[in-house]
């Protein structure tokens, strides 16, 4: 997956939008972009932008294997514990829970 752009600019004067200091290339609705999260100095903002294509192909989502679908759900409950050792304070929990979602997420990684 791709880096996050660095910064947008948005020109309301010309109606121009500015991804990492170039212009996005096509023309947008109307409506132009929408902007949220601008007053969360510590999280990121986010840009929804509609744009126009004279056609568009969906490719499908690949079905996941019976060991991915396990792994996965290792992964989430692993997290989930995590997070309530986290929420209890207790350091011998918490560290006990990293291993496990290390390790879950290692299994991820095989099953894919």
């Amino acid at each position: 997956m791709p880096d996050i752009p660095a910064k947008a600019v948005l020109d309301l004067g010309k109606g121009i939008l500015y991804i990492d200091g170039q212009e996005f290339p096509w023309e947008m609705t109307a409506t132009g972009p929408v902007l949220a999260n601008l007053a969360q100095p510590d999280g990121l903002c986010t840009v929804t932008l509609t744009f126009y294509v004279d056609a568009i192909e969906v490719l499908p989502v690949p079905e996941k294997s019976g060991a991915q679908m396990q792994a996965e759900m290792r992964v989430i409950n692993a997290q989930s514990r995590l997070d309530e050792a986290t929420a209890s304070g207790d350091p011998v929990s918490v560290e006990a829970a990293q291993l496990d979602l290390i390790e879950a997420r290692s299994r991820l990684s095989d099953a894919v």
